[in-house]
């Protein structure tokens, strides 16, 4: 029996991280896989895991429905074995408006419909400053 972890709980538009031992031999970035198979009553999306070193592989997903989820994780990574779980979702916090998502086709805004105004600045003609400007303070 393979030791794998997960949370019971976890809240909508949060990550669930399914931690499992696998192969560490070869090269376990390109030679070993893993997915896992996520469903709930409205939704079963598959993804791909990876390699994280020491022999450990994740498993993320991102849930969208407050409801139950069962899942099953397998791959070469953990010889074939089968490994299942359930947790629940629960609403979002009131901090948490889930994945950007392009809105009235100029604009951004979070999945609950919170606009979300993107902040920055570019640096392409960084190494064409004088050292004086360049310098990190």
């Amino acid at each position: 029996m393979r030791r794998y972890n997960y949370e019971k709980q976890v809240e909508k538009w949060d990550v669930l991280e399914v931690t499992v031992e696998g192969h560490s031999d070869k090269n376990p970035f390109v030679d070993y896989e893993i997915q896992g198979i996520f469903t709930g009553k409205h939704e079963t999306v598959t993804v791909d895991g990876f390699y994280d070193g020491e022999g450990v592989y994740k498993v993320r997903y991102m849930p969208s429905f407050v409801e139950l989820y069962t899942f099953e994780v397998t791959g070469s990574a953990i010889d074939g074995e089968v490994l299942t779980g359930k947790f629940q979702v629960t609403p979002a916090s009131e901090e948490n408006h889930g994945p950007i998502r392009v809105a009235n086709t100029y604009h951004f805004a979070y999945e609950d419909g919170t606009p979300y105004y993107s902040i920055g600045t570019t640096c392409y003609v960084w190494d064409l400053q004088s050292d004086e400007t360049s310098e990190i303070r």
